[in-house]
C-alpha cells in the first residue's frame, strides 16, 4: 500500500498535472502561458460577431450597389424573412410574418408561375417583368437540405432597364432597316419595270428609223443610230444586274450539302463557249469532295470568277485553275488566272457595285459581278479577297463558314 502510494506521487493522474505544476521545470509553465496570452488577446464574443456581421453587411451593400442587384429571403410557404437593397423596399419585400412573396407579386402571374417552377424542379427559375418604368430580371434559387426538402428560397432582383432599352431599341431598328429593304427591293422591281419598257420602245424606233431610212442616211448617221441602240442594250443590262443584286440578299436561304466538283463542272459547261472562243485550259486542281452551302448563289460566286478570269484574259493561252481546302471552320477555296493582272489595291474599287476595273470598249459587263460575289460570301459568314501582281495574273480567294446546325 506505501508503494502504491509512493508510485502514486511519483506519476501524478492527467487532472493533478494542471493542478500541481512543478515550479521547477520550466518547460512546463510554456503552455500555460501561452494559452492564457491567447485566451487574454481573443475578442468578447459579443463585440467579435457584431465586428464579423458588419463586415458582411459591408460586403453584401457593396455588392449590391456595384452589381445593381437586391436580394430577398423567404420560407418554402412564401414568408418573407429577409430583403436586401433598394428594389426589394420599392416592392415591399421586407422581414413581415404576414409578409409572403405570393401578395407581393400578386398583379405578375408569370412570376408566381416562376416560383413554383423552382419548388418543383428544385434548381434556378428566371423571368423578366416590368414595375413602373424599370425592367426587372428575377432569379429564384431553391436551397434544398435533408434531400429534396426545400429549406429556403433566395431571390435576387437585378435591374437591367438599360439593357433592356438598348435591346427594344435594336429591335426598333432591325424593323426600320427590313421595312426600308423590302420598300427598296420592291421600288427596283417595280422601277425595273417600268424603265424597261420606254427603253424597248426607244431601241424599236431607233430600229426601225435605221430600217426605214437607211438608203438616206449617211454613215455617220447610221452609227449614231448604233451608239443608240448599244447604249439602250446597255441601259437594260444594267436594271437586270442590278435587280440581280438586290435578288441576292433575300432572306431565308437555304443551306444543304453540294458536291463541287458537280458545281464546277456544270460552270465549265455554262462557260464552254467563252472558254471554247479563248482556247483556255481549265483546271481543277485538289478540292474538298462535299461542302454546306447555298447551292444557287455558290454557283454564282464560282460563275461570276471564272467568267471574269477568262474574259479579261489576255494571254495567248489564258489558264485557270481552282482550288480549295477545308479548314478548322468552313471551306477555302482559289480561283487563279494568268491575266493582265489587278492595278490597284483598293478592295472599294475592285468590289464596288458598278465598278469596272478592266473595262474594254466591247465589255458587256456592268462590273456588278464582284459586287454580287461579295455580297453572297458574306451571307456565307466568310471573306473575299485577291492577290495579283501585274503582267502575271490574279488569283480570287473566297472562304465560307460551315453553319451551326450542321
Amino acid at each position: 500500500m506505501a508503494d502504491l502510494e509512493n508510485n502514486q506521487e511519483k506519476h501524478p493522474t492527467f487532472n493533478d498535472s494542471f493542478l500541481k505544476k512543478d515550479p521547477l521545470d520550466s518547460r512546463a509553465e510554456e503552455p500555460f502561458k501561452k494559452q492564457e496570452q491567447a485566451i487574454n488577446k481573443r475578442p468578447n464574443n459579443i463585440n467579435f460577431l457584431q465586428g464579423e456581421a458588419e463586415k458582411k453587411s459591408i460586403l453584401l451593400d457593396t455588392i449590391v450597389a456595384q452589381t445593381n442587384t437586391s436580394f430577398f429571403v423567404c420560407l418554402p410557404n412564401g414568408r418573407v424573412i429577409e430583403g436586401i437593397g433598394p428594389l426589394t423596399i420599392e416592392l415591399g419585400i421586407v422581414s413581415s410574418s404576414d409578409n409572403h412573396i405570393d401578395q407581393i407579386f400578386s398583379r405578375w402571374p408569370d412570376i408566381l408561375s416562376t416560383i413554383q417552377y423552382a419548388l418543383l424542379e428544385l434548381k434556378k427559375q428566371e423571368t423578366i417583368f416590368k414595375f413602373e418604368k424599370k425592367y426587372i430580371r428575377l432569379s429564384i434559387f431553391p436551397v434544398v437540405q435533408n434531400g429534396n426538402k426545400v429549406h429556403q428560397l433566395v431571390g435576387s432582383l437585378t435591374d437591367i432597364t438599360e439593357q433592356k432599352v438598348n435591346e427594344i431599341r435594336k429591335e426598333l431598328k432591325i424593323q426600320q432597316l427590313t421595312t426600308f429593304n423590302n420598300d427598296l427591293e420592291q421600288f427596283a422591281y417595280v422601277a425595273s419595270h417600268d424603265l424597261h419598257e420606254p427603253l424597248r420602245m426607244v431601241r424599236n424606233f431607233v430600229q426601225l428609223l435605221e430600217y426605214e431610212h437607211q438608203d438616206v442616211l449617211s454613215e455617220e448617221g447610221l452609227s449614231y443610230i448604233q451608239f443608240a441602240v448599244d447604249g439602250v442594250a446597255r441601259m437594260q443590262k444594267l436594271i437586270d444586274d442590278l435587280l440581280r443584286y438586290n435578288r441576292v440578299g433575300k432572306p431565308n436561304i437555304v443551306f444543304r450539302e453540294a458536291n463541287v466538283e458537280n458545281m464546277l463542272y456544270l460552270q465549265q459547261y455554262n462557260l464552254s463557249a467563252l472558254i471554247e472562243e479563248k482556247q483556255a485550259k481549265f483546271e481543277i486542281l485538289p478540292i474538298p469532295e462535299s461542302i454546306i452551302c447555298e447551292v444557287k448563289q455558290l454557283g454564282i460566286v464560282f460563275y461570276e470568277l471564272i467568267q471574269n478570269a477568262l474574259f479579261f484574259n489576255t494571254n495567248e493561252k489564258p489558264l485557270v485553275q481552282i482550288s480549295g481546302k477545308a479548314t478548322e471552320t468552313g471551306w477555302v477555296f482559289s480561283i487563279k488566272d494568268n491575266g493582265p493582272g489587278i492595278k490597284t489595291n483598293d478592295p472599294n474599287e475592285v468590289f464596288g457595285v458598278f465598278r469596272r476595273i478592266n473595262a474594254r470598249p466591247d465589255a458587256q459587263h456592268t462590273g456588278i459581278g464582284l459586287a454580287i460575289c461579295k455580297k453572297i460570301i458574306s451571307r456565307h459568314n466568310g471573306n473575299l479577297w485577291y492577290e495579283s501582281i501585274v503582267g502575271q495574273g490574279t488569283t480570287f480567294h473566297f472562304s465560307i463558314q460551315k453553319p451551326t446546325d450542321f
